[in-house]
C-alpha cells in the first residue's frame, strides 16, 4: 500500500494545481471579451477538465511507481532482468551460517494463486517464453 503521507500530498500537490490561477485566466478574459461568455465558459470548462485530468493521472502514477517493486527493474546474477509473475521470495537467514538439519518447510500456496500460476504458466508457454 502507498503509504498515506505520500498519496495526501500528492492529492494536495494536484488540487493546487488545478485552482491556481494561471495563464489561462488571461486567455479566459481575452476571449470571453472578444467572443462572449459562452465561448469563455466552454473554454474553462475544457481547460478545467484537462487539469483534472492531468492531476489525477500524476496521482495514479505517484501511485503506481510506489507500488511498482523489485518486479520491474530487478536483475539477476548475470544482469538479465528477471522472469517473475509479482511474486518475490524472501529467503531466511540461519542464525550464525548453521546448516539447517532438515529441510525447510514450505507452506503451498493458496489455491487463488496457485490459479493464477497456472493461467500465467499457460500464457507463457503459448507465447514460447
Amino acid at each position: 500500500m502507498t503509504d498515506p503521507k505520500i498519496l495526501l500530498a500528492s492529492l494536495v500537490a494536484a488540487y493546487l494545481y488545478v485552482v491556481t490561477p494561471g495563464p489561462a485566466f488571461l486567455a479566459l478574459f481575452t476571449l470571453a471579451a472578444s467572443r462572449g461568455r459562452a465561448a469563455g465558459a466552454w473554454f474553462i470548462c475544457g481547460h478545467l477538465v484537462g487539469d483534472v485530468t492531468w492531476g489525477a493521472l500524476a496521482v495514479a502514477a505517484i501511485v503506481g511507481a510506489n507500488r511498482i517493486g523489485p518486479t520491474l527493474f530487478g536483475r539477476n546474477g548475470g544482469g538479465d532482468p528477471y522472469y517473475t509473475d509479482g511474486e518475490v521470495w524472501i529467503l531466511r537467514l540461519v542464525v550464525a551460517c548453521d546448516k539447517r538439519p532438515d529441510p525447510a518447510t514450505i507452506i503451498p500456496s493458496p489455491s487463488a494463486t496457485e490459479l493464477k500460476d497456472q493461467i500465467w504458466h499457460d500464457i507463457a508457454e503459448a507465447l514460447g517464453k
